[in-house]
């Protein structure tokens, strides 16, 4: 099936499974060459979609597990372009553009921790690091 690997191998097991392998792919005509650990962690989503689901509940979270990532991955990009706006605007001394900013940072590093995409500590150093910037401008 996959060169060696047995259906035993779930995909928590596979990042440690360094030896060299082919996936190929039943829906289109092409493999993905895994040759690190690294490798096999960016690829789990293949390995994931290459066992097809039998209960119904689970053909349901098929479905909506891209959907959900789209929607974290959205969430973590628009924190992080916000999140280094206000430290480009701290460096050049930007205070009131950055005071400006600030609200909708830490409406979207909340936004981030309230579904789970950061966890609650992160999210409060991140908003912390802003804070002390901002107030060492004001100063």
């Amino acid at each position: 099936m996959f060169g060696g690997l047995t259906p035993k191998h779930t995909p928590k097991h596979t990042k440690h499974i360094l030896t060299y392998f082919r996936i190929f792919l039943k829906n289109r005509h092409m493999c993905a060459h895994i040759t690190s650990a690294h490798s096999c962690l960016f690829s789990k989503s293949i390995i994931y979609n290459y066992y097809m689901p039998i209960t119904k509940s689970a053909k349901k979270q098929l479905r909506q597990n891209p959907k959900k990532k789209a929607q974290n991955d959205a969430k973590k990009m628009e924190m992080k372009k916000l999140m280094k706006q206000a430290l480009i605007l701290a460096q050049d001394k930007k205070t009131e553009e950055l005071s400006k900013l600030v609200p909708n940072l830490y409406k979207a590093i909340d936004k981030a921790c309230k579904t789970g995409v950061i966890k609650k500590n992160t999210a409060s150093r991140k908003k912390s690091l802003i804070g002390k910037k901002l107030s060492a401008l004001t100063k």
